[in-house]
């Protein structure tokens, strides 16, 4: 008797297809699946990426004892279709990736992960003389410690930090861009929060420039730092972000102003360009008016 592989239902001798999914029926059951897991076992997942990355993925592999082949000529590694789930769940988290039917393009680390530093003591006892010395270590070093939830140790590590700064020897706004693009956002913003009692001067308005020059994911954490820092003289420099190309960033430079400013000229960051523009005479009327009191 004939058998529906989908729905597993016995029909009478004569019919073709199922009549409630229309699949074509199969004479013996058993035999069919044992088919059909033989060619999905011999189907192959084509996992494509830059060298490196694929050799941290061929590592990941081997830990989780997925078999796999590499193909040297292609430039990529082969593993069971069937691992292909259990493949992207481990991905998703910490990678880029796409997969378009049996290839999964693997692009590099997820660029929205926080980053992790190394918290090591040491830099918070060291002298000053030293940690000038090894300034290029000292500040990822100090770094690490500044969204510590012990407050001693947070407050320690922005104090080192603004003493190398008063010394010269680097730039706040430099540094701050510098963790924006390692994504080291939660040490970044929790140094914004230190700072806001007593803001550098001028330190808001250079970093609003830099946003205006960085890539979107960089100049977005740029503003959250400016929202933080609570500078209204910052207002006319986060002015021409909302002129930028990128909408999802005219509207954080927005929600910024509004912060800063205390006040809402209804600005829309998809509006057309003279629905904007209108907008923004408005914020330009209102840093005049302020430049006058």
């Amino acid at each position: 008797m004939p058998w529906c592989p989908s729905c597993r239902q016995e029909y009478r001798a004569g019919i073709a297809a199922c009549a409630d999914c229309g699949t074509t029926l199969v004479d013996d059951l058993g035999a069919h699946e044992t088919e059909q897991r033989a060619a999905a076992a011999a189907q192959v997942l084509r996992i494509v990426a830059p060298a490196g990355t694929l050799a941290g993925l061929q590592a990941g592999l081997k830990e989780k004892k997925v078999p796999f082949r590499h193909d040297a000529a292609g430039g990529a590694l082969l593993v069971p279709m069937a691992a292909a789930e259990q493949i992207e769940a481990s991905l998703s988290q910490v990678a880029e990736y796409e997969r378009v039917g049996d290839v999964l393009h693997v692009y590099g680390a997820r660029q929205d992960r926080e980053a992790d530093l190394p918290q090591d003591p040491a830099w918070l006892t060291r002298s000053h003389d030293e940690l000038v010395k090894e300034v290029g270590a000292a500040v990822p070093g100090l770094f690490a410690w500044l969204s510590s939830p012990i407050a001693k140790k947070a407050n320690a590590a922005a104090a080192r930090l603004a003493g190398l700064a008063a010394a010269g020897a680097f730039k706040v706004e430099a540094v701050m861009a510098w963790a924006a693009k390692e994504n080291l956002r939660k040490p970044l913003f929790a140094w914004a929060e230190l700072l806001a009692a007593e803001p550098p001067n001028g330190l808001a308005a250079s970093l609003a420039r830099l946003a205006s020059t960085s890539e979107s994911r960089v100049a977005g954490a740029l503003l959250h730092v400016i929202a933080k820092l609570r500078d209204v003289t910052a207002v006319a420099a986060v002015l021409p972000l909302l002129d930028h190309a990128d909408v999802d960033l005219r509207d954080d430079a927005d929600e910024v102003l509004v912060s800063l400013a205390g006040i809402d000229v209804g600005f829309d960051a998809e509006a057309l360009p003279a629905v904007r523009a209108a907008k923004i005479r408005l914020w330009r009327e209102w840093i005049e008016r302020a430049r006058r009191k």
